[in-house]
C-alpha cells in the first residue's frame, strides 16, 4: 500500500509539477497529514499553510503542534487564525473562501506553483451524492477535480482516487496519526450526516459499497464537461462587452441541441458573474430557441432579442430631457454621453459627430483608427457612435417616439421595422435638423 500511495502522488506530480515549490493546504488531519509524508518521501520543495478556524477548543494547540512538526521536518510553516464572529450564512463557505484567499496570497508571495488539498475518494463521491440528490445537471456531477483553478491559483487532489481507508491504512503501517476533528463528525453540518449517516447506510442497504460508483459518476460527468466546454468556445470567444455589459450573439450561428445551448448559457452567466435559477436558465434556453423579441431576462439585468441575450452590469444612462444646439466644432456633454463635433477628414464639406459613453472608449474616436463612418445599436453598445453630415445646424434631443425621420415615419416605427432591440432605443440621443430626426445612433 505503501508503494501505491507514493506512486499515485508521484504519478500525478509528474503529469502537473514543475520545479517550483508546493505548497500544502494543511489540517493536521489524516488526509493531509497523508500527502505531507508523501510529498517528504518524494524529496518535494514543500511548504505548510494551516488556518485556524477557532471552531473547537483544541484547535489554537493543535495550531501550535503543526508549527513545532514543521520545525521538525524543516518545513516552513504559514499560520493564519480566523476571527469570524457570527458572520451569519453558511459557516462552511465562508470559511472556504477565507482559506483560498490565504493560500491565493501566500502563492503570489512565495511562488507556491500550486495549493496540494487532501481531499480524497471518499470525499469525491459524498460531494457527487449530494449534487445528485440537489438534482444538478448531468454537466455538474463531477463532484471534485483533479485541478482546479481559482483566479491565478492552481489547487491539486493528487490523492483523489485513494479511499479514505487506504489512507488510514497507509498512515497506521508508518505509525503516524492525525488529529481528529470533531466537526467533521457534527450532525449540524451536511457533510457530516452524508458522511456518518447517509452513504453507510445507502451502503448496507444497496448491499455493497457505493463510493466507487459515485466516483464513477463524478468522472463521466468530468468528461461530458470537457465535451460541452469544448463545444461552447468558440461561441464564448466571441462576447461583445461594453461600458454597459456583455451580449452573447446567437442570431447568426446557435446550438442545435439543447443541452448545448444550456451549458453555453451557464458558461456565460457564470463567466459573466450572475447568479441564476433553474427556472432562469429554463427560460433564457426556451427565449434564444425561439428567437424571441425584446424579452427581459428573470431579475437580473439581462434582456434577450432575435437570439441575442445581453447582461447589463448596471442599468444604461438615462438621456438628458433638453434639446441643445451642436456645436459645429467641439464637444458637449449631454445625459451620460460626450458628444463631439469636428470636420469630417473623408468628405469634404461633412461634419463627423462622434459620440462615447463617458470616457471608457475615448481611443474608439481616434479619426485615424475609427474606420466606420456611420454606426448602429452594436457600436451604441460598446459605448461609442459616429456620423458625419453635411454641414449645417443640428441639435442634439431626446428619443421621443413620435418624432419623424425619413418618409414620415416615426421614431418608433422606424426602429422597429429595422429591428433595433427595445430596451435600447431610449439610452441615446437623436441629432434634429428643422425638427425632423436627420440621425438616430441605432439603425445604420
Amino acid at each position: 500500500m505503501t508503494d501505491k500511495l507514493i506512486h499515485t502522488v508521484s504519478s500525478f506530480l509528474k503529469t502537473h509539477k514543475s520545479d517550483k515549490p508546493l505548497l500544502i493546504g494543511f489540517s493536521g488531519g489524516p488526509d493531509s497529514l497523508a500527502l505531507l509524508h508523501t510529498l517528504l518521501s518524494l524529496k518535494e520543495n514543500i511548504a505548510i499553510a494551516h488556518v485556524d478556524h477557532g471552531w473547537r477548543e483544541e484547535s489554537r494547540e493543535e495550531a501550535a503542534k503543526i508549527c513545532s512538526m514543521g520545525a521538525e521536518l524543516g518545513v516552513p510553516v504559514h499560520m493564519k487564525v480566523l476571527a469570524l464572529g457570527n458572520p451569519g450564512g453558511n459557516l462552511e463557505a465562508i470559511c472556504r473562501d477565507e482559506r483560498l484567499s490565504f493560500f491565493n496570497s501566500l502563492c503570489e508571495k512565495y511562488g507556491y506553483e500550486a495549493v496540494l488539498l487532501g481531499h480524497h475518494a471518499d470525499d469525491h463521491a459524498e460531494t457527487v451524492l449530494k449534487r445528485i440528490l440537489e438534482g444538478a445537471a448531468l454537466s455538474n456531477l463531477c463532484g471534485i477535480t483533479p485541478e482546479t483553478v481559482f483566479g491565478k491559483m492552481k489547487v491539486w487532489r493528487p490523492l483523489l482516487t485513494v479511499t479514505k481507508k487506504d489512507i488510514l491504512c497507509w498512515l497506521h503501517n508508518r505509525g503516524l496519526e492525525g488529529f481528529n476533528d470533531r466537526t467533521n463528525t457534527d450532525a449540524k453540518f451536511l457533510r457530516a450526516r452524508l458522511r456518518t449517516d447517509l452513504l453507510p447506510y445507502l451502503s448496507t442497504v444497496f448491499g455493497k459499497e457505493v463510493c466507487s460508483g459515485l466516483c464513477h459518476v463524478g468522472n463521466e460527468s468530468a468528461e461530458l464537461i470537457r465535451y460541452l466546454d469544448n463545444k461552447v468556445s468558440p461561441y464564448l470567444a466571441e462576447i461583445s462587452s461594453g461600458p454597459f455589459g456583455s451580449l452573447l450573439d446567437l442570431s447568426i450561428k446557435c446550438p442545435e441541441e439543447g443541452v448545448e445551448l444550456k451549458h453555453l448559457l451557464r458558461r456565460f452567466f457564470e463567466k459573466e458573474k450572475i447568479t441564476f435559477s433553474r427556472e432562469m436558465l429554463a427560460q433564457a434556453v426556451h427565449l434564444i430557441s425561439t428567437g424571441a423579441a425584446n424579452k427581459s431576462l428573470g431579475d437580473c439585468l439581462g434582456e434577450i432579442d432575435r437570439r441575442r441575450i445581453f447582461l447589463l452590469h448596471s442599468p444604461l444612462p438615462k438621456v438628458a430631457s433638453e434639446t441643445v444646439l451642436l456645436p459645429k466644432n467641439g464637444t458637449l456633454v449631454w445625459g451620460g454621453w460626450y458628444v463631439s463635433a469636428s470636420p469630417s477628414i473623408k468628405k469634404k464639406g461633412f461634419t463627423t459627430f462622434s459620440m462615447r459613453f463617458h470616457s471608457e472608449t475615448t481611443k474608439l474616436f481616434d479619426q485615424e483608427t475609427f474606420k466606420e463612418e456611420t454606426t448602429n445599436w452594436l457600436s451604441l453598445w460598446k459605448g461609442a457612435g459616429r456620423v458625419s453630415l453635411p454641414d449645417g445646424d443640428y441639435f442634439l434631443a431626446p428619443p421621443e417616439n413620435n418624432l419623424l425621420c425619413k418618409e414620415n415615419i416615426s421614431l418608433s416605427k422606424w426602429w422597429s421595422d429595422r429591428k433595433v432591440p427595445a430596451f435600447l432605443r431610449h439610452c441615446a440621443p437623436v441629432i434634429l435638423q428643422n425638427g425632423r430626426v436627420r440621425h438616430e445612433f441605432l439603425a445604420e
